[in-house]
C-alpha cells in the first residue's frame, strides 16, 4: 500500500507540503463504529481495542456516552465502558442512525436532550436525570433529523412515498404537540420535495445551524437547517459525479465557526463558504474553491479533513480509506485504511506506523486523549 498526504490551502489556491512539526505525545484512542454494532476505542499506539461497548453516542465533552440495550438507556464511561447507570424505557427504542455510514445520533448540541426512535415513535429524554419529557407517535413514515438546544424544536424527515425517495423536513413543536412544515427556503412560499441520501451532518459551534450533505443522481448538495428559526438553504455542490464518487463529500466548520468547508477528494473539489451564527438574508456566499488537479486522488482510496483552515487529503493506492481524524494535540493524523490504522505526521505527511485492526470499522466518531 502506497500512501501520501496532500495539503490544499483553500484560502490561498495552492497545494503542497507543510513544514515539519515536533514529535507528538502518545495516549490517544480513536473511537470507531464497528460493523458488529458496537463502539470501540482503539489504542493508536498498538491498534488494539482498548475498550468496547454497545453502540452509543458520545457526549460533547467525550467523557460518557449513551447507548440502548433492549428497553434500557445506559450511561457509559467512554474511557472504561463502565455502566454508570441508566433508565428504563417504555419499549425497545433505539438511537437514530443519522448518516449513511451508521453513525448514531439523537443528542442535542449542548448534550441536554436525547431523542430515541421506534419507527415513527419518538421519545425525548432530558439529561442527565433521564426523565422522559415527551413521547410522540406519528402516522406515516418519519425519521429523526435534528433537535435544538432548548429541547422544544424537533426536526423530522417526513417520507412522502413507500420507497423513501421523496421527503421533506418538518418541525414538531414539543411544547404544543403541533407540526409545522414542510420547512422551506427563506423567501420561498412553496415547499420543495427533497431527494437524496444523507452522507454526513454536523452542527455549528453555537448550536444554531445544522449542515447535512446529500448525494443524488443530479449531484450532491448541502442542506442548511436553522435550528432556531425554521427555514433552510440548499447549496448545490460542484463536480457532479456518480453516486459512489459523491459519497466522498464531507463537511467541516472552522474553529471560528464562520467558514463551512465541503471537500471531495475523489472528485478533486474543495469549497469554502462564508457563514454566520445569525439568520442570514441570503444563502452563504462562496469564499474560495480549490483542487489538486493533476496529482490528486481518484477512486475510493482517498479521504479528507480540515485542520487549521487547511484541507488535508490522504490518498492510499489499492485500498479503501474510511476517513481521517486529528490527534488530540493536532500533530498527527490517524487514518483507517482497509483493516489497518495508520499514523501520519500532520506537517510532513510521513507515515509513522501501520497497525492491524481487530475491528471492522464503518465510521470514525472521534479521538479522545486518555
Amino acid at each position: 500500500m502506497k500512501l501520501r498526504l496532500l495539503v490544499c490551502l483553500l484560502l490561498l489556491t495552492a497545494c503542497g507540503q507543510a513544514t515539519p512539526a515536533g514529535k507528538p505525545a502518545a495516549g490517544d484512542r480513536i473511537y470507531v463504529v464497528d460493523r458488529g454494532q458496537s463502539l470501540a476505542g482503539v489504542d493508536v499506539a498498538t491498534g488494539k481495542v482498548a475498550v468496547q461497548m454497545p453502540l452509543a453516542v458520545p457526549t460533547p465533552d467525550w467523557k460518557r456516552a449513551y447507548g440502548v440495550i433492549g428497553n434500557r438507556l445506559h450511561y457509559l464511561d467512554l474511557a472504561t465502558a463502565t455502566d454508570l447507570g441508566g433508565v428504563e424505557l417504555p419499549g425497545p427504542y433505539q438511537l437514530p442512525m443519522t448518516t449513511a455510514d451508521g453513525r448514531p445520533g439523537g443528542l442535542s448540541h449542548n448534550g441536554h436532550w436525547l431523542i430515541l426512535t421506534k419507527g415513527s415513535s419518538f421519545l425525548e429524554i432530558e439529561l442527565p436525570d433521564g426523565q422522559v419529557r415527551h413521547r410522540i407517535d406519528l402516522p406515516g413514515r418519519w425519521d429523526f433529523d435534528g433537535i435544538d438546544d432548548s429541547g422544544l424544536r424537533l426536526y423530522l424527515t417526513h417520507y412522502l412515498d413507500d420507497e423513501g425517495r421523496n421527503y421533506n423536513v418538518s418541525l414538531f413543536h414539543l411544547d404544543s404537540g403541533q407540526v409545522e412544515g414542510p420547512i422551506v427556503e427563506k423567501g420561498s412560499e412553496e415547499p420543495s420535495v427533497m431527494q437524496g441520501r444523507r452522507l454526513s451532518a454536523l452542527t455549528d459551534r453555537w448550536g444554531t445551524w445544522q449542515y447535512s450533505v446529500y448525494s443524488r443522481p443530479s449531484g450532491a448538495f448541502i442542506h442548511m437547517l436553522s435550528l432556531r428559526d425554521p427555514f433552510t438553504w440548499c447549496l448545490d455542490l460542484p463536480g457532479g459525479g456518480t453516486l459512489d464518487q459523491q459519497a466522498a463529500w464531507s463537511l467541516a466548520v472552522s474553529p471560528s465557526g464562520h467558514t463551512l468547508f465541503a471537500v471531495n477528494p475523489v472528485l478533486d473539489k474543495a469549497v469554502a463558504y462564508s457563514i454566520t451564527s445569525e439568520s442570514p438574508t441570503g444563502p452563504p456566499s462562496k469564499q474560495a474553491s480549490g483542487s489538486w488537479s493533476g496529482s490528486g486522488p481518484s477512486g475510493t482510496g482517498a479521504a479528507s479533513m480540515v485542520r487549521a483552515g487547511r484541507v488535508l487529503v490522504a490518498e492510499a493506492r489499492g485500498v479503501h480509506l474510511l476517513g481521517l481524524a486529528a490527534s488530540s494535540d493536532g500533530r498527527e493524523i490517524y487514518a483507517v485504511a482497509g483493516d489497518r490504522l495508520l499514523r501520519l505526521d500532520a506537517a510532513t505527511g510521513k507515515l509513522e506506523s501501520s497497525l492491524a485492526l481487530t475491528v471492522d470499522p464503518s465510521a470514525i466518531l472521534g479521538v479522545r486523549a486518555v
